[in-house]
C-alpha cells in the first residue's frame, strides 16, 4: 500500500492533515478504462498485490487533475491513458489524478515501488513475509509494518493463507490455544464491508463458525486464530487472543529466486510449486509453502481428505521429510524420500515412503502443475 504525501497536491482545498493522509489516503496506478465527467466517476484497470483488478471510483468535486504537468479537467481524460490516482478511503473518492510522466514519483511512492524486505523475510509467490512474535494492537502492528516499508499481510488464496499460517506457527516454540496474528483487513469504515488495506474487497476468506460477529459492536479487525486455523474479527486491542502479526512486502529479494544449483534439480522445489497425483482415491496435492536454502515447509492434501503439514529438506536433487498429521496431535505420518527429475515430458518426484500406520514401504510419483 503506497502512502501519499501532501506535496503532490497543488491546491489548499484538498490538503488534509499529515496524520490523516498517512492513515487514510492511498495511491494506485493503472490504465483508464472509462470516464464519466458528468457523473464524476472513472473506471481504472490497476495492479494490486493480488493481481490486476478493474474498479470504478467516485471523483471528488475538488479533485485536481494533472496531465503532463498541466492542470486539466476530468473531461480531458481518455480511455487507455496511464494514470495514478490518490484515493481517500474515508470519503471513498478520488482526490487527485495524474496522467503522464512529467511529475516524478514522490519519495513514498518510490519506496513502495521498490521495497526492501528484511534479510530474514521469507519469499512466497513473488512477495516476502516476516512473522513478528510481538504482542501489539492491530493499529500498532499496521504502523510497524508500514515503517518497515511493507504492510500487514493480505490473503488472496488458500495457498497464501496456508503459507502465512505455517510461517507464524514455525515462529512459536509452544503454540498457545489463543495465539493469533493480525492480518491487513478491516470493516471499520462500514460494518460488514471487509476491505484489505489497499482498498480491495475481501473475497477469499477463512472465517470461523459464527464469524465475523462484531461482538459489542467493537470488532473491526482481522485476526487469524492459529490453533483453529480460522479467521475471527477482534477489537483493536484483543482481550481474547495473544495477537502477534505478519508483515508483507510486495517483492521478493532476487537472491531468493534460486537457492540451489539447477543441475541437481533442487530449483524445481520452490515456494508456490504445486505437485499432484491422481489415483482411485482422488487427487493428492503437495503445495510448497516456504523454501529457505535446503529447508522447506509444505502442505500435503491426500485424496482421502487427510491433511499433513510437512517440514523437510531439499538436497542433491532429493526431497525428504518426516510428516506429522495436522489433525492427530503427535501421530507420525512416516518418513518420506523423493527423487526430483526433469525430462521432455515435464517434472516429477518419485517418492518412496514408509506408511507407519500399515507397516508398509510404498512408492508413488507426483507431477508439477503450477509454478
Amino acid at each position: 500500500m503506497t502512502k501519499l504525501v501532501p506535496s503532490i497536491i497543488a491546491t489548499s482545498a484538498v490538503l488534509l492533515s499529515a496524520a490523516r493522509l498517512a492513515a487514510e489516503t492511498v495511491t494506485a496506478s493503472g490504465t483508464i478504462q472509462s470516464v464519466d465527467a458528468g457523473g464524476r466517476s472513472m473506471t481504472v484497470r490497476r495492479k494490486t498485490a493480488k493481481g490486476e483488478k478493474t474498479a470504478s471510483f467516485a471523483v471528488a468535486p475538488e479533485a485536481q487533475v494533472v496531465v503532463d504537468g498541466e492542470p486539466r479537467d476530468l473531461a480531458s481524460l481518455k480511455a487507455g491513458q496511464s494514470v495514478t490516482i490518490s484515493y481517500d478511503t474515508v470519503a471513498k473518492q478520488i482526490t487527485a489524478i495524474r496522467v503522464g510522466s512529467a511529475l516524478p514519483p514522490t519519495a513514498s511512492e518510490q519506496k513502495a515501488a521498490d521495497p526492501l524486505p528484511p534479510d530474514d523475510a521469507v519469499a512466497f509467490e513473488g512477495h516476502s513475509y516476516k512473522f513478528f512474535r510481538e504482542v501489539m494492537t492491530w493499529r500498532q502492528a499496521k504502523q510497524r509494518c508500514e515503517k518497515l516499508g511493507g504492510h500487514l499481510a493480505t490473503i488472496g488464496s488458500e495457498a497464501e493463507n496456508d503459507f502465512v499460517l505455517v510461517l507464524a506457527k514455525s515462529g512459536i516454540s509452544k503454540l498457545g490455544d489463543l495465539d493469533g496474528i493480525w492480518l491487513g483487513a478491516t470493516d471499520e469504515r462500514q460494518e460488514g464491508d471487509w476491505r484489505w488495506l489497499d482498498g480491495e474487497k475481501v473475497v477469499f476468506n477463512k472465517w470461523g463458525p459464527g464469524q465475523p460477529n462484531n461482538k459489542q459492536g467493537a470488532e473491526h479487525y482481522l485476526l487469524l486464530w492459529l490453533s483453529k486455523e480460522r479467521w475471527a474479527d477482534q477489537p483493536d486491542r484483543s482481550k481474547q487472543h495473544v495477537a502477534y502479526f505478519v508483515c508483507e512486502w510486495d517483492a521478493a529479494r532476487s537472491s531468493e529466486a534460486s537457492a540451489t544449483p539447477a543441475a541437481d534439480h533442487n530449483d524445481m522445489f520452490q515456494a508456490g510449486t504445486v505437485w499432484v497425483k491422481d489415483d482411485q482415491g482422488g487427487r493428492s496435492k503437495l503445495t510448497v509453502l516456504t523454501r529457505r536454502g535446503e529447508t522447506f515447509t509444505a502442505k500435503f492434501e491426500l485424496g482421502n481428505g487427510l491433511v499433513r503439514q510437512l517440514k523437510g529438506t531439499v538436497k542433491d536433487g532429493r526431497v525428504s521429510w518426516l510428516a506429522k498429521d495436522v489433525r492427530s496431535t503427535g501421530r507420525p505420518g512416516g518418513d518420506n524420500d523423493g527423487l526430483l527429475s526433469r525430462d521432455e515430458r515435464g517434472e516429477k518426484i518419485d517418492f518412496v515412503w514408509n506408511d507407519q500406520m500399515r507397516g508398509e514401504r510404498k512408492s508413488t510419483s507426483f507431477g508439477t502443475i503450477s509454478r
